[in-house]
């Protein structure tokens, strides 16, 4: 369970092999949603970086049916990511 005396470090879990050990899924499983973007979770470098918290609350609203399953979703071809904007960074 999380804890509120954690710090954003301790929130952090760092490669696809630590979140699949947090999300108690096969490690292909895990790949597989981060390369679909199916679940929260972003890149440093080469690493997936995702946070507990992120994702705790993405399941929890994908169980009560809250509409989760759309909102981490992103281009699933490679012609949908042509047709994506670009980002913009302030």
């Amino acid at each position: 369970m999380f804890h509120a005396s954690l710090g954003p470090a301790d929130d952090l879990l760092y490669g696809a092999a630590s979140i699949a050990a947090f999300l108690g899924i096969p490690l292909r499983k895990t790949f597989y949603l981060l390369e679909q973007r199916r679940i929260p979770a972003g890149r440093l470098g080469r690493e997936y970086v995702a946070s507990r918290t992120a994702l705790r609350t993405h399941f929890r609203k994908l169980a009560l049916g809250d509409g989760a399953e759309n909102q981490c979703m992103g281009p699933t071809t490679p012609s949908d990511r042509l047709n994506e904007p670009e980002e913009t960074f302030l």
